[in-house]
């Protein structure tokens, strides 16, 4: 009885681990890069100018009254106003967002470059057929390296 349940589990992790694998990972072809590099860059946008707003809009904030009145030196004082913590969430949080931005424009560009890359387009030929010579056009697959 023995033998035949390690007979039988061996036989599984045999069996197993020498299948191949029954999902495989879709290609991207030249159009699924494009569309892929124009939402990064639509994104990427977006959080750019969403970023300068909020930093302009901390600009555009009035200080508000004084509420603490600070000891100054020299050019230096640090008088607190009702408006400076809502300022600077304005102001950090548009530098956040328009920070988060450079990676999204440097992927956009990425797969753009991919889609260049590859790419297929249909080539012209002369072929023999029948004794005479026919124009055909046959797809074929571009690979441009970028070095």
């Amino acid at each position: 009885m023995r033998q035949i349940i390690i007979s039988t589990m061996l036989f599984l992790v045999a069996s197993s681990s020498f299948s191949q694998q029954t999902t495989s990972q879709p290609s991207f072809t030249q159009q699924d890069y494009l569309e892929k590099s124009k939402k990064q860059k639509k994104v990427g946008t977006i959080l750019l100018v969403s970023g300068a707003g909020l930093i302009a809009t901390s600009i555009i904030i009035p200080k508000g009254e004084l509420v603490y009145n600070g000891i100054c030196v020299g050019a230096y004082c640090d008088d607190k106003y009702k408006n400076d913590g809502i300022k600077s969430a304005f102001f950090i949080a548009g530098g956040i967002a328009a920070l988060s931005s450079v990676p999204l424009f440097i992927v956009s560009r990425k797969n753009r470059r991919k889609a260049t890359s590859v790419s297929i387009k249909m080539e012209n030929t002369i072929q023999l057929y029948n004794q005479n010579f026919v124009h055909t056009s046959f797809p074929a697959l571009r690979v441009k390296a970028n070095f």
